[in-house]
């Protein structure tokens, strides 16, 4: 259908108050999900899985996104953090575990990790640390990416304008990575791909 649609699902005899919407020759793209009966608003997390995908999938921040994703960088990376790393804020809310379901089906979903290291670093520099290694500024902490998105099988890292240099600290501390991801037995890991880089043949 060129045009969306939506169909009532309460005429199916379903308890909740449902629409499902279909067809529609545009993407639809949700601006804010809120629980009108209970008065709370998921903006939060919209803003969390929009930087995140950004992020894995090594883009740019889209023009019109800039001012409003910047303004909440902070909120979204804390946000993150805390679901990720199981802290709920012991609030018990619905709205509190439904964001942590989502974003885990989100990282779940996700069988291929692109990073851009250079458009991180600028546009998401809160994030850096989440995804860069503190040892070495362009080595990706491959082991936690694996970690986070349990059913990637394959990460690319790509080192943007310029590339950068994997000098002997990069092969002794992705030696080290590698051996961890090795030593996972869950992990679906299978490819590695690093883009634009320079190295010293005499250290590889």
């Amino acid at each position: 259908f060129e045009k969306p649609y939506y169909f009532h699902c309460g005429l199916l005899g379903t308890i909740e108050d449902e629409r499902l919407m279909f067809g529609g020759k545009q993407m639809t793209e949700f601006s804010n999900i809120r629980l009108l009966g209970v008065g709370e608003s998921y903006l939060d997390l919209v803003y969390a899985l929009k930087v995140l995908n950004i992020i894995v999938r090594g883009e740019s921040v889209p023009m019109q996104d800039k001012e409003i994703l910047a303004k909440n960088m902070e909120a979204s990376l804390q946000m993150i953090t805390q679901l990720n790393g199981g802290d709920d804020g012991n609030d018990g809310s619905i709205t509190r575990e439904y964001f942590r379901d989502a974003l885990m089906a989100f990282m779940r979903s996700q069988r291929m990790v692109k990073i851009d290291i250079k458009k991180l670093q600028r546009d998401f520099q809160l994030f850096a640390a989440m995804f860069i290694s503190s040892e070495c500024g362009v080595l990706l902490l491959f082991d936690v990416i694996c970690e986070m998105f349990m059913n990637c099988a394959e990460i690319e890292c790509d080192l943007g304008s310029g590339g950068g240099t994997l000098d002997e600290s990069y092969w002794k501390h992705l030696g080290a990575m590698l051996d961890n991801i090795e030593n996972d037995k869950k992990t679906k890991l299978q490819t590695i791909r690093i883009n634009k880089c320079k190295y010293v043949e005499e250290e590889l």
